[in-house]
Order: C-alpha cells, then structure tokens, then sequence
C-alpha cells in the first residue's frame, strides 16, 4: 500500500477540482479522479456501458487503477480529488475521507469580510500601493484560480464571523465559487449575466494590453512625472475588482440593482442592509454584503460602492431619500477623494 491516501469528495460544485488544481501546483501528487478515473459503468457488475446517469448506468471510478495508484511507494501522499458511486469498493483502501461542502455561513463571512482569511492584498499591511508587487508576474493572473498561488501561508487573522477586515482574497474565492457553480470564467459570468443582460455597453473586465478605443489609461505620480500603471495590476481584473466601465453604465447598474433585475428584491433588501461595523472606516460606516453603508447623523444613508488601486480610484454613492447619485471616477492613485470631499460636505 501507498504511504497515504485521501479522498477528496464533495458534492457537485464544492469545489473538487480547484482543490486537485492547488495540491498539483503545491507539489503533491493529486489525482483528478473524474477525468482521469471516471467512466460510465454498471453499478451492480461495475462494467462500462454507454449513454449517461439512469437506473442501469451510474459515475464511476476504475477500482483497479484505484488499487495501483494506492500501491505506489513514490509518493508520500495522493489525493483522489472528484465524486464516483462506487467509492465503497475502494474506500477500504485510504487513510482519510476529505468532504467539501458549500455552506452559507462560509459565503456569508466571505461576503462580508468577516472570514478572517489571510489576504494576498491585506490592506491593513500595505504601506505602497503604487509599487506593491507579488510572488509571480502580474500577467500571469488572469482569473480567480490564478491568484490562489499568491495567497499566503498564515494563520487566520480571526475567528469567522468575529469582526471585519477588507479582504480582497475572499471575493477572489467568492469568484472561483461561481465559476464552480456555473462552469464559465468568472469574466464571462458577470459580462453574459450582468454588463449585457442590463445594458452596461462601456463596460467590461478587458485585458490591459488589449483595451478598447476611448478606454483611459490609469497613471501613477512618481518623482519626475507620471508613469502608467500598466506594470502594476493584473492583466486581467477578477472576482476583487478590474471592471472597466463608465459613470453611466454605473448609473445603469444602481437602477438595474435596486429594480430587483440582477438579483430578486430579497436579495437587494439583504445586501442593502447593515451586517458588520467596519470600525476602521468611520463611526458610522458599515458593510452589508457587498455593499457600503454611511449612516451619520444629521444626513442622508449613503449606500455605496468604492475601490482603488495603482493609477485608480473611485466611488459611487445612492442617497435613496433624496434620489441621488453621487459617482466619481479618476485614473490615478485616490484621484477621486478630493472631489468626492468637496461634493459630501456640500451634502451635510
């Protein structure tokens, strides 16, 4: 028998082959069992038959490529990653069962920044965001998964759900959920689902060396002048942030948002709601799941969007008594805030 041997199962969507994927680029030696194992077989005899799942047909692993991988002594460990019906023929042969499950206190920290993950952009550490670099080239990051290389190897800030701390690396992990989930890059996902299906016609999650005409350049300020910022974000932006688009569309996306036509009014209701004080963003400053909300005495609730980066700033604001909509955009490092002050205390 091998030195040791792990099943990772999990039901459809939890996350399997993300898993196989990060133990292969760790080093271990992790099996996609459901691509490389699998087949349609016969659940009493274990025969292959054609067609898909029914009462005569069922997922299954190949038992005697099971028994010979377990056999191997030229690895300390291997991971069986993906789901078979048959998996009481082999079972006998692993030293643990790994079952990975999707449940909603787990989105629900990570919607709120109250997971308590270590952050590859931990904002609370970051003195330099204009010069911030990562272990692996910025060009290499193209999507959810690809940013799992950086994340780092530390101990949780806190126990879930005990206080909120900005976490960039959770929405990345939300992003991979929905790819899961829907089988599509999270790109394309929010483009078909949201920027097309709502008409935001200007926006997009585009390459940075394959921009659109009409698309500004984001610029960094340094001694001697500008420089852009091109050599200093992903490629590609993600789960985190990285959507270009335009004051419209996103006038465009608050209507569409509070009209219940991206997610049901349940939802809108839910999200729009105070969940965690964010104590190191103001008094009355709080987040709700995925949203902003200022509730200061003496004015109007702001409910609001925000983020920033290298050569990128900007935030969008709805004042719903007052039917208002405050948005700015800038392309360079906090270009928005001094705008943004004068208009908010022209507000009070």
């Amino acid at each position: 028998m091998g030195i040791k041997n792990y099943l990772i199962d999990g039901v459809s969507c939890a996350g399997k082959t993300t898993v196989c994927d990060e133990l292969q680029r760790r080093g271990y030696h992790a099996i996609h069992g459901d691509r490389e194992l699998a087949y349609w077989g016969d659940p009493k005899t274990g025969k292959p038959v054609n067609g898909c799942a029914g009462e005569h047909r069922t997922w299954m692993w190949n038992v005697e490529k099971v028994r010979a991988l377990v056999a191997d002594q030229n690895h300390a460990a291997t991971f069986f990653c993906g789901g078979s019906r048959n998996s009481d023929r082999f079972i006998d042969l692993l030293d643990g069962v790994f079952v990975l499950e999707i449940d909603l206190d787990t989105l629900r920290h990570l919607l709120t920044h109250t997971s308590g993950i270590p952050d590859y952009f931990d904002e609370d550490k970051i003195t330099d965001v204009n010069n911030f670099t990562l272990s692996i080239p910025w060009y290499e990051l193209r999507g959810p998964r690809d940013y799992l290389a950086v994340f780092p190897d530390e101990e949780m800030k806190f126990t879930p759900g005990e206080r909120f701390a900005y976490s960039n690396g959770g929405y990345i992990i939300l992003g991979v959920v929905i790819e899961e989930l829907t089988g599509m890059k999270y790109q394309d996902f929010v483009a078909q689902a949201i920027f097309q299906a709502i008409g935001m016609h200007q926006s997009g999650y585009f390459a940075l060396n394959k921009l659109p005409e009409k698309t500004a350049l984001g610029y960094v300020k340094e001694d001697g002048g500008w420089r852009t910022n091109i050599y200093n974000l992903p490629i590609v932006g993600a789960s985190d942030g990285g959507a270009f688009t335009t004051v419209h569309d996103l006038m465009t996306l608050w209507a569409a948002f509070w009209g219940g036509e991206i997610v049901s009014k349940e939802f809108v209701e839910l999200y729009a709601v105070p969940y965690v004080k964010a104590e190191t963003e103001g008094t009355n400053t709080y987040y709700g799941h995925g949203l902003w909300i200022n509730e200061d005495a003496g004015r109007e609730r702001e409910v609001y969007i925000m983020g920033g980066d290298a050569g990128v700033d900007f935030k969008s604001s709805l004042y719903q008594n007052a039917n208002l909509q405050v948005t700015v955009i800038s392309n360079t490092t906090n270009g928005a805030w001094p705008l943004l002050r004068v208009i908010e205390s022209a507000l009070k």
